[in-house]
């Protein structure tokens, strides 16, 4: 009997948890560690499939173009490559016009375990049906919703209300504190800088590069073949790292394995001033300024896709 009624309970509970979860929903608003977010990334593509006529595709670099057009959509994950999203657009059934693939971190692997937790038996059929199963409606994240929610409406009643809810007393007065934190910031930056720049001089271990960019070939063949237009570009980093062993060796190579006559490549931009935070990632103003000209310099997509071979 008490079986039974905690079954009824647990039922109970998590049909008023989905009927209350759309009303938790900020757009834009997401919060976790670095692979729950590649989760949610990933399982926002696959289950709620997005009309997007553009697909980037791309490690930590390509995370950061946020300021792209509204059908465009940022499947480039954090501490991945290119080939996990790749994977992720082969197994699903969608038709974006182009995927961009970010070449710079080309040589990490699959992510086989994130795939699994999103293809896998039975899994995909669960959490479309029951979105409570998502990453993104977990109750931590929900929670983390919530105390938002609350607290942008409790600020907005106490405006109407005339309150301002901030503590004049509680404020903090004009410190070197901001300035002790921001030189905090570009002294890590520099850190991180001078290990890249010392990691450039030395080149990928050719074999398991060869072998990554032929993994990247049969995924983009296999693109191709759905009528779906793929694009490699390079984008920026550092530009004293640009004429480096270990980036023209990148290059030779995926030139080699997916040649120019073959694969469509995006030109890389002429002005190499972008900026970075640590040698690697561009600051915001950077990511920002690229976005702008890699839409700009990318032909429409019915362009691109009535020139496929």
């Amino acid at each position: 009997m008490l079986i039974y009624r905690s079954l009824i309970a647990f039922v109970v509970l998590a049909v008023v948890y989905s009927v209350l979860l759309p009303y938790t929903q900020i757009d834009g608003f997401r919060r976790g560690s670095q692979w729950e977010l590649n989760v949610m990334t990933a399982e926002t593509f696959a289950y709620e499939k997005p009309k997007a006529s553009v697909v980037v595709t791309g490690s930590s670099i390509s995370y950061w173009l946020n300021d792209l057009p509204d059908d465009w959509y940022n499947l480039a994950m954090a501490g991945e490559g290119a080939l996990t999203g790749l994977s992720i657009i082969d197994q699903s059934n969608l038709q974006p016009h182009t995927v961009l693939v970010e070449i710079n971190v080309i040589d990490r692997p699959v992510n086989a375990e994130l795939l699994t937790g999103l293809y896998g038996p039975g899994i995909r059929q669960a959490k479309q049906q029951l979105p409570m199963l998502q990453e993104a409606n977990e109750p931590s994240h929900v929670t983390l919703r919530c105390m938002h929610l609350a607290d942008y409406y409790a600020s907005r009643i106490a405006e109407r209300l005339g309150y301002d809810r901030a503590d004049p007393s509680q404020a903090p007065t004009p410190s070197t504190a901001p300035i002790r934190e921001t030189a905090k910031l570009e002294s890590g930056g520099n850190i991180l800088r001078a290990i890249r720049l010392e990691a450039v001089k030395t080149g990928y271990d050719e074999s398991l590069l060869t072998t990554r960019l032929h993994t990247l070939r049969s995924l983009v063949e296999k693109l191709e073949a759905r009528n779906i237009r793929v694009v490699l570009f390079e984008a920026p980093e550092d530009a004293a790292t640009y004429d480096s062993p270990r980036r023209n060796q990148l290059r030779q190579l995926t030139h080699q394995v997916l040649p120019a006559d073959s694969f469509t490549y995006l030109d890389t931009p002429l002005d190499q001033t972008y900026q970075t935070r640590d040698g690697v990632h561009m600051t915001a103003e950077s990511a920002a300024r690229y976005c702008h000209w890699l839409v700009n310099n990318l032909p429409t997509p019915n362009a691109l896709v009535s020139a496929s071979p």
